[in-house]
């Protein structure tokens, strides 16, 4: 019986997960323990087999998925705590690193379909910078420096006070906090640890107070998300989606790649994803890294395997290639194709990332991103040739 080759899919792992080698994250993912770890899974006997394959495949993903956003959240507020507890400059690096390493897993939840509705409170953009703090020409603006209008601080009051005036939860409200405001020319938001000083700077203990209640109230959203996909719970999303009718719930698989796609030009126009400060992560300079990462989690859904940050192998299963194989072995070849098209691009823009971030640099270069994207178009028009072999509605279209 045949077994589905994963070294495509482990190969992407690689190049993807090495990409945050880069500025104050200096680690280096091991290839050969990723290797080590190459799952092997039974081929179906039977397109309507492969097709109940994937749709669990596809459930399994998504708890892995958010499994990883919490435990990086878990691991964000500790080093938070501790950066608000002993301001140093030590402290301030390590908490800034755990919330890009704490991010990175919920990225590729983003091409994910979600019958869980938290991504407005964990994931909004734009925020308003000035509505939670002093902001440039504004020293005493927003809600940490104003105690009489708002002295309550806790996750239940950020969570009423959100959306009022702009966005006070989730992950770009913690990323200002942790970085501060991007303006005039800089790259990144300046914003260094003596704002958390007590004593040495004005509201530096509400300051504190509000990144520790944004990451207590991430948890909490985080971990509701989780719960709607955890295997074997009664009436969750997870349950719900796997009752569907099979070819609704296959659907669904490509209505969450088109999602996203709609949701995100910079998956179609490589010029945008140099706009940093019209992208996320802009307070971080690390808008460029949001789509190789949202690349990650379309690869997990075309290969069916996910990788955690870890660089481990948590799922291994049936995805959109293993369908193809039971339609179409031209797209399947096609698909895998592209996927190690995207690989290779990811590897070009890594480099190009680690020498320009390195140097000061604002963006990546226009060469790498153009690279990347277009790859990245191949292989979604690749997934949304494969949605009509399979009789779908065309949902994935790539083009502007």
């Amino acid at each position: 019986m045949k077994v589905h080759d994963s070294r495509v899919f482990l190969g992407f792992s690689v190049a993807v997960f090495s990409v945050v080698s880069f500025w104050f994250l200096r680690g280096e993912v091991n290839a050969d323990i990723v290797a080590d770890q190459e799952h092997k899974v039974l081929e179906p006997k039977s397109f309507e087999q492969a097709k109940l394959m994937a749709i669990k495949t596809y459930g399994r993903i998504i708890e892995a998925s958010y499994t990883g956003s919490l435990l990086r959240a878990i691991e964000l507020r500790k080093q938070v705590k501790t950066l608000v507890a002993e301001p140093t400059q030590d402290h301030h690096d390590s908490a800034k690193k755990s919330w890009v390493q704490a991010r990175l897993p919920y990225l590729q939840t983003e091409a994910l379909y979600s019958h869980a509705g938290n991504a407005v409170a964990i994931n909004s953009w734009p925020i308003n910078p000035g509505y939670i703090d002093y902001v440039e020409g504004h020293p005493e603006s927003g809600i940490i420096c104003n105690p009489e209008q708002f002295p309550d601080l806790s996750p239940e009051s950020l969570e009423k006070l959100n959306g009022r005036d702009g966005i006070t939860t989730g992950y770009h409200v913690i990323e200002f906090l942790l970085w501060g405001e991007a303006s005039g020319l800089a790259s990144r938001g300046k914003r260094t640890h003596i704002d958390y000083a007590a004593g040495r700077t004005k509201n530096a203990e509400r300051r504190g107070a509000f990144l520790v209640s944004c990451c207590d109230h991430l948890i909490r959203q985080l971990a509701e998300q989780l719960a709607e996909w955890k295997v074997g719970v009664a009436d969750n999303a997870r349950e719900r989606y796997e009752k569907l009718p099979v070819n609704e719930a296959i659907k669904n698989i490509f209505t969450g790649i088109g999602q996203f796609v709609e949701a995100h030009p910079e998956a179609r126009n490589p010029g945008e994803v140099n706009k940093g400060r019209n992208l996320p992560a802009s307070f971080s300079g690390l808008s460029h890294i949001d789509l190789v990462h949202n690349a990650a989690g379309i690869a997990h859904v075309v290969t069916g395997a996910y990788v955690g940050v870890d660089g481990k192998v948590k799922v291994r299963g049936v995805g959109l290639i293993g369908l193809a194989e039971q339609v179409s072995p031209v797209r399947s070849e096609r698909l895998r194709h592209y996927m190690n098209a995207s690989m290779r691009s990811v590897q070009s823009m890594n480099a190009s990332l680690s020498r320009e971030i390195l140097q000061g640099g604002d963006a990546p270069a226009i060469q790498h991103s153009r690279i990347f994207t277009n790859a990245l178009g191949y292989l979604l028009k690749e997934v949304d040739k494969l949605a009509v072999d399979l009789e779908y509605e065309s949902a994935v279209d790539p083009e502007p």
